[in-house]
């Protein structure tokens, strides 16, 4: 399952936070985790691009090549991790909030595909629920 932000909807292999306004404790905890667990995330493909600069345009290689090069890429830079091989430049790809998508809402969605998606992101939170105390 991925880890999506609001602008995207809630599916059966995407996962998303809850609304905003009117939620239960739970539902707070359950979009904290989700916030902090996408930041980690953010974070690691910020560090990425920063170290391959490549990954921050268009590559101009083949297409059939373009896995390889990601591929080449995250090997390397994990190497260049476990090494300890810092990168500088690691605040230059921050995200640009001006370009980011508009929130999708999940009335937006065709409700009959998401009474599965919203059973399993109310299961992760009461197992979160259930973890933090």
């Amino acid at each position: 399952m991925l880890l999506g932000d609001p602008a995207y909807p809630l599916c059966n292999w995407i996962m998303k936070g809850y609304p905003e306004g009117g939620l239960s404790e739970d539902q707070r905890h359950f979009n904290y985790c989700l916030s902090r667990a996408r930041m980690v995330i953010e974070c690691s493909f910020g560090r990425l691009k920063s170290r391959w600069r490549c990954l921050s345009k268009w590559l101009d290689v083949d297409i059939m090549n373009v896995p390889y090069v990601i591929t080449a890429c995250c090997v390397l830079h994990n190497m260049c991790e476990v090494q300890g091989d810092v990168c500088e430049d690691q605040d230059v790809f921050e995200d640009n909030q001006e370009d980011a998508p508009e929130p999708m809402t999940e009335s937006n969605d065709n409700t009959d595909n998401l009474v599965g998606p919203r059973r399993v992101r109310e299961a992760v939170t009461r197992y979160f629920c259930e973890v933090s105390n």
